[in-house]
Protein backbone atom coordinates (compact mmCIF):
# COMPACT_ATOMS: atom_id res chain seq x y z
CA UNK A 1 0.00 0.00 0.00
CA UNK A 2 1.24 3.38 -0.99
CA UNK A 3 1.08 6.26 1.88
CA UNK A 4 2.60 9.89 1.94
CA UNK A 5 5.40 10.22 4.47
CA UNK A 6 7.19 13.02 5.96
CA UNK A 7 9.89 12.47 3.14
CA UNK A 8 7.49 12.09 0.82
CA UNK A 9 5.70 15.26 1.70
CA UNK A 10 9.31 17.50 2.05
CA UNK A 11 10.31 16.21 -1.50
CA UNK A 12 6.72 16.78 -3.57
CA UNK A 13 6.84 20.45 -1.68
CA UNK A 14 10.31 21.15 -3.66
CA UNK A 15 9.29 18.82 -7.02
CA UNK A 16 5.59 20.16 -7.00
CA UNK A 17 5.21 23.90 -4.89
CA UNK A 18 1.79 23.93 -5.44
CA UNK A 19 0.38 21.19 -4.44
CA UNK A 20 0.13 20.47 -0.61
CA UNK A 21 0.79 17.64 1.22
CA UNK A 22 -0.62 16.33 4.74
CA UNK A 23 0.98 12.85 6.03
CA UNK A 24 -1.58 13.27 9.32
CA UNK A 25 -4.67 13.29 6.47
CA UNK A 26 -2.44 11.10 3.76
CA UNK A 27 -3.97 13.79 1.20
CA UNK A 28 -2.16 16.32 -1.45
CA UNK A 29 -3.84 18.58 -2.72
CA UNK A 30 -3.76 21.82 -4.95
CA UNK A 31 -2.61 23.06 -8.68
CA UNK A 32 -0.72 20.54 -10.50
CA UNK A 33 1.18 21.39 -13.77
CA UNK A 34 1.51 19.49 -16.44
CA UNK A 35 4.57 20.46 -18.58
CA UNK A 36 5.67 17.76 -20.62
CA UNK A 37 6.25 16.84 -24.05
CA UNK A 38 5.13 13.52 -25.69
CA UNK A 39 8.14 11.48 -28.40
CA UNK A 40 5.39 8.86 -30.04
CA UNK A 41 8.37 7.14 -31.63
CA UNK A 42 9.57 6.02 -28.19
CA UNK A 43 5.85 5.36 -26.39
CA UNK A 44 7.49 8.31 -24.07
CA UNK A 45 6.63 11.49 -21.85
CA UNK A 46 9.16 13.83 -21.20
CA UNK A 47 8.94 16.24 -18.45
CA UNK A 48 10.12 18.90 -20.28
CA UNK A 49 10.16 21.15 -23.71
CA UNK A 50 12.61 19.76 -25.61
CA UNK A 51 10.35 16.55 -27.71
CA UNK A 52 7.63 17.31 -29.84
CA UNK A 53 4.28 17.91 -28.31
CA UNK A 54 4.73 19.92 -25.45
CA UNK A 55 2.22 21.21 -23.26
CA UNK A 56 1.85 23.47 -20.53
CA UNK A 57 -1.14 23.11 -18.60
CA UNK A 58 -3.06 23.04 -14.59
CA UNK A 59 -5.67 21.03 -12.94
CA UNK A 60 -6.43 21.58 -9.48
CA UNK A 61 -6.41 17.89 -8.18
CA UNK A 62 -7.03 15.77 -4.56
CA UNK A 63 -5.94 12.77 -4.27
CA UNK A 64 -6.45 10.89 -1.63
CA UNK A 65 -3.66 7.82 -0.08
CA UNK A 66 -6.05 6.69 2.49
CA UNK A 67 -6.27 2.36 2.20
CA UNK A 68 -9.71 2.19 3.49
CA UNK A 69 -11.19 4.98 0.56
CA UNK A 70 -8.86 3.33 -2.33
CA UNK A 71 -9.17 0.87 -4.85
CA UNK A 72 -6.57 -2.06 -4.59
CA UNK A 73 -5.12 0.25 -2.22
CA UNK A 74 -4.43 2.86 -5.17
CA UNK A 75 -4.69 5.96 -3.87
CA UNK A 76 -7.92 7.96 -5.89
CA UNK A 77 -7.06 10.50 -7.86
CA UNK A 78 -9.90 13.44 -8.17
CA UNK A 79 -10.00 16.36 -10.89
CA UNK A 80 -11.41 19.22 -8.63
CA UNK A 81 -11.46 21.89 -11.32
CA UNK A 82 -13.59 20.42 -13.54
CA UNK A 83 -11.53 21.43 -16.94
CA UNK A 84 -12.64 17.20 -17.41
CA UNK A 85 -16.04 17.89 -17.28
CA UNK A 86 -16.45 20.98 -18.90
CA UNK A 87 -15.15 19.24 -21.50
CA UNK A 88 -16.99 16.61 -21.81
CA UNK A 89 -20.30 18.27 -21.66
CA UNK A 90 -19.10 20.74 -24.27
CA UNK A 91 -18.06 17.77 -27.16
CA UNK A 92 -21.58 16.19 -25.92
CA UNK A 93 -19.75 12.96 -25.19
CA UNK A 94 -19.99 10.87 -21.49
CA UNK A 95 -17.56 12.01 -18.88
CA UNK A 96 -16.73 8.55 -18.77
CA UNK A 97 -15.45 8.36 -22.09
CA UNK A 98 -13.02 10.79 -20.48
CA UNK A 99 -12.02 7.90 -18.06
CA UNK A 100 -13.42 10.41 -15.58
CA UNK A 101 -16.16 8.83 -12.95
CA UNK A 102 -19.03 10.69 -11.81
CA UNK A 103 -17.80 12.00 -8.09
CA UNK A 104 -14.16 13.60 -10.77
CA UNK A 105 -12.15 10.77 -9.31
CA UNK A 106 -10.24 9.34 -12.24
CA UNK A 107 -9.62 5.92 -13.58
CA UNK A 108 -5.74 6.17 -14.33
CA UNK A 109 -5.75 2.38 -15.64
CA UNK A 110 -4.90 -0.54 -13.83
CA UNK A 111 -1.96 -1.05 -12.12
CA UNK A 112 -0.19 -4.52 -12.48
CA UNK A 113 2.74 -3.44 -11.94
CA UNK A 114 2.43 -1.63 -8.04
CA UNK A 115 5.80 -0.90 -8.42
CA UNK A 116 5.96 2.37 -7.36
CA UNK A 117 8.87 3.78 -4.99
CA UNK A 118 7.08 6.55 -3.06
CA UNK A 119 3.92 9.07 -3.89
CA UNK A 120 6.09 10.91 -6.13
CA UNK A 121 6.95 8.75 -8.49
CA UNK A 122 3.39 7.48 -8.46
CA UNK A 123 2.25 11.36 -9.48
CA UNK A 124 5.18 11.50 -11.81
CA UNK A 125 4.39 7.88 -13.22
CA UNK A 126 0.72 8.03 -13.01
CA UNK A 127 -0.93 11.12 -12.23
CA UNK A 128 0.69 13.30 -14.67
CA UNK A 129 0.81 11.13 -17.78
CA UNK A 130 -3.03 10.99 -17.11
CA UNK A 131 -3.19 14.77 -17.22
CA UNK A 132 -1.51 14.81 -20.01
CA UNK A 133 -2.93 12.57 -22.26
CA UNK A 134 -6.95 14.67 -20.99
CA UNK A 135 -4.72 18.26 -22.30
CA UNK A 136 -3.36 16.59 -25.51
CA UNK A 137 -6.80 15.30 -25.73
CA UNK A 138 -8.26 18.42 -25.63
CA UNK A 139 -6.46 20.76 -27.15
CA UNK A 140 -5.45 18.85 -30.42
CA UNK A 141 -8.92 16.42 -30.39
CA UNK A 142 -7.59 13.23 -30.61
CA UNK A 143 -5.17 11.01 -28.21
CA UNK A 144 -1.65 10.98 -27.89
CA UNK A 145 -1.84 7.50 -27.28
CA UNK A 146 -4.37 4.56 -27.09
CA UNK A 147 -6.14 4.59 -24.01
CA UNK A 148 -7.74 0.99 -22.32
CA UNK A 149 -10.95 0.05 -22.64
CA UNK A 150 -13.29 0.65 -20.02
CA UNK A 151 -14.13 -2.69 -17.56
CA UNK A 152 -13.51 -6.07 -18.09
CA UNK A 153 -11.84 -5.38 -21.77
CA UNK A 154 -9.81 -2.58 -20.37
CA UNK A 155 -8.59 -5.13 -17.17
CA UNK A 156 -7.71 -7.89 -20.13
CA UNK A 157 -6.03 -5.52 -22.09
CA UNK A 158 -4.15 -4.28 -19.75
CA UNK A 159 -2.62 -7.47 -18.47
CA UNK A 160 -1.58 -8.64 -21.53
CA UNK A 161 -0.11 -5.50 -22.22
CA UNK A 162 1.52 -6.35 -18.60
CA UNK A 163 2.83 -9.68 -19.20
CA UNK A 164 3.85 -9.16 -23.25
CA UNK A 165 6.00 -5.81 -21.69
CA UNK A 166 7.51 -8.39 -18.87
CA UNK A 167 8.21 -10.88 -21.56
CA UNK A 168 9.60 -8.42 -24.41
CA UNK A 169 11.43 -7.22 -21.04
CA UNK A 170 13.24 -11.36 -20.07
CA UNK A 171 11.89 -10.73 -16.74
CA UNK A 172 9.76 -13.23 -17.44
CA UNK A 173 5.69 -13.91 -16.01
CA UNK A 174 4.84 -16.30 -13.88
CA UNK A 175 1.36 -17.08 -15.11
CA UNK A 176 0.48 -19.46 -11.96
CA UNK A 177 0.31 -15.98 -9.76
CA UNK A 178 -3.40 -14.90 -9.04
CA UNK A 179 -4.37 -12.35 -12.28
CA UNK A 180 -4.24 -8.67 -12.00
CA UNK A 181 -7.72 -8.23 -12.52
CA UNK A 182 -8.41 -9.46 -9.40
CA UNK A 183 -10.95 -12.32 -9.82
CA UNK A 184 -8.61 -15.00 -8.22
CA UNK A 185 -7.89 -17.03 -10.60
CA UNK A 186 -4.34 -17.90 -11.50
CA UNK A 187 -3.24 -15.79 -14.73
CA UNK A 188 -3.25 -18.58 -17.44
CA UNK A 189 -6.42 -19.50 -16.56
CA UNK A 190 -8.25 -15.63 -16.70
CA UNK A 191 -6.52 -12.15 -18.53
CA UNK A 192 -3.08 -14.61 -19.52
CA UNK A 193 -5.22 -16.56 -22.07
Amino acid sequence: MLILTKNDCIRMAEIFPDLNCSEVEQKVWGTLWVKASYNSTLNRLFFSDEEDHFIEDDYEIEIDFRGDNSINNVPIVYERSQIIRSFAESEKMSLIDFHVYDDDSCCLGIFPEYQWQNSVHFIQSKVIPFFYWQSYRRMHGYEPWKALSHGKLGFAEGCCEFITNRKEAKKGCNRNQPCFCGSGKKTKFCCGK
